[in-house]
């Protein structure tokens, strides 16, 4: 009898800590850590060092888990390529293309067997960089590019032969009717991430519809479906009308997300200039852990203009340090284009920068909507093929945001 009034007592005494733990615990963190003058930065890596998420990470990594999961399941049952003509089969994917390698599997990248087990880790600063470069901006084709890169892997793949890189790279470049700015990139891009021992694969993700054209759902689109195909370490989101100038421009991520192109070189312009101060476009790289921290980029920027300031303030939101770069070093070209349809400006951009910080927990990466209509794998990179249903993606917008959307609510009924 003694014994067992002693047991209840005890049990009375641990419930009661549990309660004061959670409780202290919460003051904590809702309490506590948003009064005190402590960065963002600061007050999420103590956050994180005792295993608490955001509202993001806790939402968010599911519906990101399943997303990708079940294609891949998808993958599994049925071809990839949905294209017309006769075609060979690799596995379990369809190819027609002369200049596609063989797949063994989607995350080994080749059938080129090369033991990197025993090989070191590359160096961090590679020694056959040579500094400032021009353009080489004259047209170039696939099979000119080829014929320079006889080794190239699947999706443009030129591991190091000599060491084993530093990281797993996916450069996403969205895409709508630029094939030759396209070629120009990578045909410049190849020889900078041999000199610097990296270990890239190009993701081009091209919008077919509707007309509007959405850059920053491209780029989350890019990120969940490059996910399919291998863990990647880094993620270099790129505008493909931007060459770089310089190979001391390492692409390679860091504790805070990197912007590239500290000045950019327009076409009839002698000098090389930021475009704004809050310039935060173009090329910027993104760890796995940053991209999720942030929610991605937001998807309701159908048109030109907005989407690089949005991700900046998720950015700084979310505790990251922005740095700016050497501007003598971090150099890129801009290739001459003209706007079409596609481009026209975003009427609702600045209604919307407004509502960014409070948007982002419930919008961006995690409602990410589209469709895949087809996937090619080529030796200069992996194609992926989208269709947007615009009215879908603006409607996944918070309630209070609806009000600064309006106009492109309206818009969405008319464009295919």
């Amino acid at each position: 009898m003694i014994t067992r009034t002693f047991s209840l007592r005890e049990g009375h005494r641990v419930f009661r800590n549990v309660i004061c733990v959670i409780l202290l615990t919460f003051i904590v963190v809702h309490v506590i850590l948003p009064a005190v003058s402590i960065s963002p930065r600061s007050r999420r890596l103590v956050l994180h060092k005792f295993g608490y998420k955001s509202p993001v990470e806790t939402r968010c990594a599911g519906v990101i888990s399943r997303m990708i999961d079940i294609d891949i399941l998808q993958h599994k049952s049925k071809d990839v390529n949905q294209v017309q003509g006769n075609g060979r089969k690799v596995n379990d994917h369809k190819v027609t293309d002369e200049n596609v390698l063989e797949i063994k599997d989607a995350d080994d990248g080749g059938t080129i067997n090369r033991s990197v087990a025993s090989l070191k880790l590359c160096p961090e600063f590679p020694r056959h960089t040579v500094g400032e470069m021009k353009c080489v901006c004259e047209p170039v084709t696939p099979e000119d590019i080829l014929s320079i890169w006889p080794n190239l892997q699947l999706g443009g793949r030129l591991p190091p032969l000599t060491c084993t890189a530093r990281e797993r790279l996916a450069i996403i470049i969205p895409y709508s009717d630029r094939a030759s700015h396209l070629h120009k990139l990578i045909h410049n891009l190849l020889p900078v991430l041999e000199r610097q021992n990296i270990d890239a694969t190009f993701f081009v993700i091209e919008q077919t519809t509707p007309s509007i054209f959405n850059r920053a759902t491209l780029l989350n689109i890019g990120y969940l479906e490059s996910q399919k195909i291998a863990n990647f370490d880094c993620y270099i989101f790129h505008d493909v009308d931007l060459v770089p100038l310089d190979d001391r421009i390492f692409y390679r991520c860091d504790d805070n997300p990197r912007h590239f192109p500290v000045s950019i070189q327009r076409h009839g312009e002698k000098e090389a200039k930021l475009m704004y101060s809050e310039y935060y476009g173009g090329v910027i790289a993104m760890t796995k852990r940053q991209y999720i921290d942030v929610n991605g980029h937001s998807n309701l920027y159908f048109g030109w203009g907005g989407e690089d300031d949005d991700i900046l303030q998720r950015i700084l939101n979310k505790g990251y340090l922005r740095t700016r770069q050497h501007p003598e070093i971090f150099k890129y070209r801009m290739l001459q284009h003209e706007r079409n349809d596609m481009s026209r400006g975003n009427v609702d951009r600045m209604l919307l920068l407004q509502e960014a910080v409070d948007r982002q927990d419930f919008e961006g990466l995690c409602t990410t909507k589209y469709k895949v209509e087809q996937t090619r794998f080529h030796r200069l990179y992996i194609w992926i093929s989208v269709s947007l249903n615009m009215s879908q993606i603006l409607l996944t917008s918070p309630d209070f945001t609806l009000h600064a959307i309006k106009s492109l609510l309206e818009i969405s009924k008319t464009v295919r």
